[in-house]
């Protein structure tokens, strides 16, 4: 005997699935710049919020065949808008703001989406297993993105270059040294091509005080996490951690290397000097523990710490990507009381601290990475901080990229 009833679906676990793998992809592909303990809260934070709509919607709609199919609509509106905004900025290299043409698009595309699944939503609910999967596997391979990461960790051995000796005659003058980074910052006729922008009385004013203008220099690689290492390390970086591998292992091992390699400090050290470090939370600066003296920056000043980390808040990762972004501040003061690497107020309180720097006794060598002119933009051409809430304002505006050159 045959039965004509309909074959039982499984539930639509896919609704909570895929919600929450763009929070596991983006911590996987960021995962030693975030701050672990906030995903979990934050995945708890989604998987209630999309409970919530499901069940309203299944209460609304009175049909459960609807919801599901619903609510992942509504996800991934949410946590995609903020990917396809950004790829259509860089694509489409408009200087008006994507988002007075993306916001009322993405309804558009989602309410036409929404009546195709109302419409459908008997034929979505047979699909109901092959969604599940779909989901399970996109999962798991997030996961074992992050698995591979901490195996591969557990793995990797740090290189150790020979020690660099340098021998200084003692009637010598010890002069300040300062290794400046000012992250972005081009050399003259790049400065001129790409942002119309001519530097020259500046050049001109430091080669009159004696300094020497290498005016067709170039960086051994364009990622800083390899430039600075190489600097500091007075040697190329092995292609195997240079190219061969993804940018979060490449940074993760860079971390490991800048700290085993730092033959530029050991010199000054052994020739006596003070080694100061600018602590910016930002990926290769972000502490060293062989200075002396690590300088960091809050909204009450800057102060002498042991201790700086490179994890940024979830949420300034993930919000940028979301539905939300247009609305997005982005949070200035992480915990403890002190600047984001982004912050113009630490950009600010450095370059005021440099000017403190001969006050020391005995001689000093400074690293201070300034993560400026770097976007996103903070100043214009006087110094006054731009706002730079990315909602309606124009992204990619040169007046505001040439103002933030200048004065820096």
């Amino acid at each position: 005997m045959t039965s004509n009833s309909p074959r039982k679906q499984p539930p639509p676990i896919y609704v909570w699935l895929f919600a929450a793998y763009p929070i596991i992809e983006l911590y996987g592909r960021n995962i030693d710049l975030l701050a672990g303990q906030e995903v979990l809260i934050v995945l708890a934070l989604v998987l209630l919020g999309v409970s919530v709509i499901y069940g309203a919607l299944r209460r609304w709609t009175k049909s459960p065949t609807r919801a599901a199919p619903l609510t992942l609509l509504i996800t991934a509106l949410f946590f995609s808008y903020g990917h396809v905004h950004t790829l259509l900025l860089q694509q489409l290299n408009r200087t008006e703001s994507m988002h007075l043409i993306c916001y009322p698009a993405a309804f558009m595309v989602f309410g036409l989406m929404a009546y195709f699944v109302w419409k459908k939503h008997r034929t979505l609910h047979k699909a109901i297993a092959y969604f599940n999967l779909t989901a399970i596997i996109l999962l798991a391979i997030s996961v074992a993105k992050i698995a591979d990461f901490l195996y591969y960790d557990t793995l990797t051995k740090t290189e150790t270059l020979p020690p660099v000796t340098v021998a200084l005659d003692a009637s010598e003058t010890q002069p300040d040294v300062y290794y400046i980074i000012l992250d972005g910052y081009s050399r003259g006729d790049w400065l001129e091509t790409w942002f119309g922008f001519n530097n020259d009385d500046f050049l001109q004013e430091l080669t009159a005080r004696g300094f020497y203008i290498a005016d067709r220099s170039c960086s051994n690689y364009i990622q800083t996490h390899l430039s600075i290492p190489s600097v500091l390390s007075m040697a190329y970086i092995e292609p195997t951690h240079a190219s061969n591998l993804s940018e979060i292992r490449s940074l993760r091992y860079m971390n490991s290397y800048v700290r085993q390699n730092n033959r530029v400090g050991n010199v000054f050290e052994a020739l006596g000097y003070t080694t100061i470090h600018f602590a910016t939370h930002y990926s290769i600066t972000a502490y060293n523990h062989d200075a002396d003296v690590v300088i960091d920056f809050g909204p009450s000043g800057s102060f002498i710490t042991d201790h700086a980390d490179a994890t940024e808040p979830y949420w300034n990762a993930l919000l940028p990507t979301t539905l939300y972004s247009p609305f997005f501040t982005y949070q200035d003061v992480l915990a403890g009381d002190i600047y984001s690497y982004r912050s113009p107020y630490r950009v600010l309180m450095s370059l005021d601290e440099l000017k403190a720097i001969p006050e020391y006794p005995e001689p000093t060598f400074t690293l201070a990475h300034i993560i400026k002119p770097h976007d996103p933009f903070s100043f214009d051409r006087d110094g006054n901080i731009v706002d730079d809430h990315p909602g309606w304002i124009p992204e990619t505006d040169m007046g505001i990229s040439r103002g933030n050159q200048r004065y820096i």
